[in-house]
């Protein structure tokens, strides 16, 4: 739609104004006076640009040193059934090192305890199991300097530890009782000072680390746990002479950088299924009219404004005065319960290559230009993010060739991200959700 307001140069602008604040809804043309000079200056609003969404799926991308453990298994059911394993180590405390623990002292129980971030992705009314493996190896780097959400590392068959149960985020801890042989064998070797307790390399030579995982068959959610001192294995014992008392060692997660999650999705029947070798971008059809944005999981959305040019054909413009982008999420495909939506976006500028550029600033020019999800609870049609962008367009208008510039929406970026969350946006194919770019422009007909 594209709405007009004419008048000759010598009308004062403070009548265009006003009456822009009047008709700025009319699609037809009103004329100021009986005639019109050779010239005019025209305020239109436009909202026929139509923003072009795509969606970049990343083979892989680092989740190292993060600071989250994620752990878990949910059935999505627009991307695909996702998985998350986290995989750290734990350090040799001077406690265990310097202990003076009596002959006599008693063995009671080791337990791995974990609280969460109160953020989560899946259905957290359904069961999960959480198990944990003592590692084979030590984690080490798979390519450069971090580790990879496809890495992995051999671990021990016989469990540490296993429990299934509900969870919940916002008030619950995982407490994983370490099965008694295993907790009496680090017990005695603390007592009697054993070499691989003298030194953090001995150590981590001797308990290389830590992965917990969820079954395959797990339906439920995926949670997200502290990596600072409240994440520890503890020994519990106690004396008896020359009174009944109770004792603690306590063990942290160390190397943090190290620490990483294997984050895997089967995407087959989704519409981010790969379709040929080396596939990386996936466009909205009239099957599947929508763009995703869930970058804890390597997807990108992608928005270009190819016809843009087009508003040159209108007249000279003589000034941008707004463009604000509305992307709109598709009703149905978020809740706040399993799958709430991302808790705010930002965008950073990209081009054919698919390169994450610069982000985008906000109007005052002093923060990162972000959008929080806009909920329409009443009618459920007008859920939206909306990002004032005339900077940036203003920029592509002034090039001679802009179909190529684009711009990334994201919840974090990708190799830093410590959530999962997702927004299925609806495209110009959508019958319903359809996402756009609003233009108020001040142009002449010279």
């Amino acid at each position: 739609m594209i709405t007009r307001i004419y008048a000759s140069r010598n009308v004062c602008w403070l009548v265009v104004f006003c009456c822009f604040s009047v008709v700025a809804c009319e699609k037809k043309e009103i004329q100021f006076g009986s005639g019109l000079p050779e010239s005019f200056t025209r305020l239109l609003t436009v909202d026929t640009v139509t923003p072009y969404l795509s969606t970049i799926v990343l083979d892989s991308f680092p989740t190292s040193g993060n600071s989250v453990l994620f752990i878990g298994r949910t059935l999505d059911p627009i991307m695909g059934p996702t998985t998350a394993q986290t995989f750290f180590q734990i350090e040799l405390p001077a406690a265990a090192q310097n202990a003076d623990i009596p002959d006599d002292a008693v063995y009671d129980s080791t337990v791995l305890v974990l609280h969460p971030n109160n953020n989560w992705y899946g259905d957290t009314s359904k069961s999960i199991s959480f198990t944990a493996y003592e590692m084979a190896e030590q984690a080490d780097y798979t390519y450069a300097t971090r580790l990879w959400n496809t890495s992995s590392f051999n671990w021990l068959p016989t469990a540490l530890s296993t429990v299934t149960r509900n969870f919940s985020p916002s008030r619950d801890s995982l407490t994983l009782k370490i099965r008694d042989n295993k907790g009496t064998e680090l017990f005695r070797k603390i007592r009697d000072k054993d070499p691989e307790f003298q030194t953090s390399d001995a150590w981590l030579t001797y308990f290389k680390g830590i992965t917990i995982k969820s079954n395959a068959s797990d339906n439920g959610a995926i949670y997200s746990f502290k990596t600072d001192s409240s994440t520890q294995m503890r020994i519990h014992y106690h004396t008896t002479w020359p009174y009944y008392e109770e004792h603690t060692i306590d063990f942290h997660l160390t190397r943090t950088e190290y620490q990483f999650n294997q984050l895997l999705v089967n995407r087959t029947g989704t519409p981010l299924e790969k379709k040929f070798d080396g596939q990386e971008e996936y466009f909205p059809t009239e099957v599947d009219p929508v763009a995703f944005s869930q970058t804890g999981m390597g997807v990108l959305l992608k928005v270009k404004f190819p016809s843009l040019p087009d508003v040159k054909t209108l007249g000279k413009t003589v000034k941008l005065l707004s463009a604000i982008l509305i992307l709109k999420p598709v009703e149905g495909s978020f809740d706040q319960y399993s799958f709430p939506l991302c808790t705010s976006l930002y965008m950073a500028q990209t081009n054919a290559t698919n390169i994450i550029g610069q982000d985008l600033t906000n109007i005052e020019g002093d923060g990162t230009l972000t959008a929080n999800p806009q909920i329409d609870d009443v009618y459920r049609l007008n859920t939206n993010y909306s990002f004032d962008i005339t900077h940036y367009v203003d920029y592509l208008l002034s090039l001679n060739n802009s179909a190529e510039m684009g711009l990334f929406v994201m919840e974090q970026a990708p190799g830093t991200t410590t959530l999962l969350n997702r927004a299925v946006i609806g495209t110009r194919q959508h019958p319903k959700y359809i996402s756009q770019l609003k233009l108020t422009l001040l142009t002449t007909t010279e």
